[in-house]
């Protein structure tokens, strides 16, 4: 939970969501913070492996919350 996002997990698990992929950045740190009580920023590889995600399912409506907090995080 607490890792970066793995190769595997992209392709076995990402790339396969029926929900969104930026639903899942969210709820994976989310929890993380819930669990170890550390908030965190979200790491630049995680926001890569995302967008490509997002790209390659062509779910477009999905990057205006994506960008939004990518501008958070890197304005």
């Amino acid at each position: 939970m607490y890792r970066p996002i793995s190769k595997k997990k992209y392709k076995e698990v990402i790339l396969h969501l029926e929900t969104s992929a930026y639903e899942y950045l969210t709820d994976l740190y989310k929890t993380t913070e819930e669990l170890y009580g550390i908030k965190r920023k979200i790491r630049i590889n995680d926001f890569i492996a995302i967008s490509t995600a997002i790209e390659k399912n062509k779910n477009w409506e999905e990057l205006e919350p994506f960008r939004k907090t990518c501008q958070k995080r890197t304005p």
